[in-house]
């Protein structure tokens, strides 16, 4: 049994993307809480950020962005990739527990990429770093994970894709 194989236990479609909306919900929280916490600290103490060379904050802010949209633009092309596998399932239960880890990688690169535009933050108190961690955050928004987007993702059949929409009560 695979470590994430324990999570996609479910009884209903419900309390699946209960499931999956709880673990998605901690991974964003992380790094928002985070990102509130330095912008507090920085709007209430103004004290200097830590990188003041221009040059250095040029490097920083280039290779931190970088970073962060090559982890996005990567895990996209794999999720895409993966999800076309996931859709030639037989079966929703099987779809549904293969998409599972797909969307908690997608949504834990997001929280990373905010993460680094975090400790971007922290470093400089660059508004730069503020701005993309927005964008980041509203990229994690449109690849949140809901019954729409399951079925958008996975071109689902006519009959299931009422199923994932309509009655979410029973499997």
């Amino acid at each position: 049994m695979k470590y994430y194989e324990l999570l996609v236990i479910f009884d209903s479609i419900k309390g699946y993307f209960y499931k999956l909306y709880n673990i998605c919900y901690a991974l964003v929280l992380i790094p928002l809480v985070i990102f509130l916490f330095l912008y507090y600290q920085a709007q209430v103490e103004k004290s200097l950020p830590i990188v003041q060379n221009q040059e250095t904050l040029l490097l920083l802010r280039w290779s931190l962005f970088l970073t962060a949209l090559g982890g996005l633009i990567s895990v996209q092309l794999y999720i895409r990739k993966q999800l076309i596998k996931v859709g030639q399932a037989v079966s929703l239960g099987e779809k549904m527990d293969r998409y599972f880890p797909l969307a908690l990688v997608r949504t834990c690169l997001g929280s990373f990429s905010a993460f680094l535009m975090n400790i971007g933050f922290f470093l400089t108190s660059s508004i730069w770093f503020a701005i993309t961690f927005g964008l980041i955050m509203l990229w994690i928004w449109w690849q949140w994970p809901t019954p729409k987007r399951f079925c958008k993702d996975l071109a689902v059949r006519k009959d299931e894709r009422e199923l994932m929409l309509n009655s979410k009560d029973s499997f």
